[in-house]
């Protein structure tokens, strides 16, 4: 294997218990771990259904074709994702990503620290080189009410079981 991630990590990915094909993106390695609500995917469109597809479907296995240096799946490499972005809220006409992914790139400047002598409109977004973040649920919707509390908890549950088992190994991600 090429990618240096924690063997609890790897572990996770080639889990045949873990039924979870979205693990999450950025490094594994990184000791600040996100948690988010769900994904912003509209699966009402052609494109927001293209995109759950690239972004959640593969993850899993977009992991497992780096650790094994195979080709990635699809436009979304999961340690990496999106490297041309920029950080300003995408409108169609720019380089720009999810607002959520501004905010997670300034929430990871400031435990940092790290401070830009330019507008983060013309700085390229690169949190995923700092952190690791992923999802309470996969189930994606464009605000809270769409998914189901139910299936959100019962994300949530197999969520903190995995986290509960690599903690319990005596190791962490973070």
């Amino acid at each position: 294997m090429l990618m240096n991630a924690p063997k609890e990590f790897i572990d996770l990915v080639y889990s045949t218990e873990n039924q979870q094909n979205y693990i999450g993106m950025g490094n594994p390695n990184a000791r600040i771990f996100i948690i988010g609500r769900e994904p912003a995917h509209d699966l009402n469109t052609d494109i927001g259904r293209d995109a759950f597809h690239q972004d959640q479907e593969l993850n899993r296995s977009n992991w497992k074709n780096l650790f094994e240096n195979k080709q990635i799946e699809g436009r979304c490499n999961p340690r990496r994702p999106f490297p041309n972005q920029k950080c300003l809220r995408a409108d169609g006409n720019n380089d720009g990503t999810a607002t959520t992914w501004v905010w997670y790139q300034k929430l990871v400047d400031l435990i940092l620290g790290r401070e830009y002598d330019r507008p983060y409109s013309l700085r390229p977004l690169d949190f995923h080189d700092f952190c690791f973040h992923t999802d309470i649920s996969a189930a994606a919707a464009k605000n809270l009410e769409l998914p189901t509390k139910k299936l959100r908890r019962h994300r949530l549950k197999k969520e903190v079981a995995n986290c509960s088992r690599i903690h319990s190994s005596g190791n962490s991600l973070l």
